[in-house]
């Protein structure tokens, strides 16, 4: 498990807090929390195991419940079409500050 958790911060840098939590555990804690949140999807019908692969896998209520929780939580998170390149770097670059000791333009 721990080898696994330290392929996903290598990843993706530990941007997420589910990896940031995870890496930063000691001991046994990383299992416990695996095994707790398996065990939470398990009991709610979100997944089930499979014996035969030894395995979890996604359950219709699990997907049915992703989905919706998708088209009215993270839509917002999918790329449009409209938004381009030059689009997203006019809302993630700030402008430079004006600098305060230029001298006024006016005559």
């Amino acid at each position: 498990m721990r080898e696994f958790v330290n392929k996903l911060a290598e990843e993706h840098a530990n941007k997420t807090t589910a990896v940031s939590i995870l890496t930063n555990e000691s001991g046994q804690e990383i299992e416990r929390r695996v095994s707790n949140f398996l065990g939470f999807l398990d009991s709610t019908g979100c997944i089930s195991f499979n014996k035969n692969d030894k395995a979890y896998s996604q359950t219709l209520l699990g997907a049915a419940d992703v989905a919706e929780h998708y088209s009215r939580e993270i839509t917002y998170l999918v790329p449009r079409p409209e938004i381009n390149s030059e689009a997203l770097k006019e809302i993630l670059v700030e402008d430079e500050p004006e600098d305060d000791n230029e001298p006024d333009q006016e005559n």
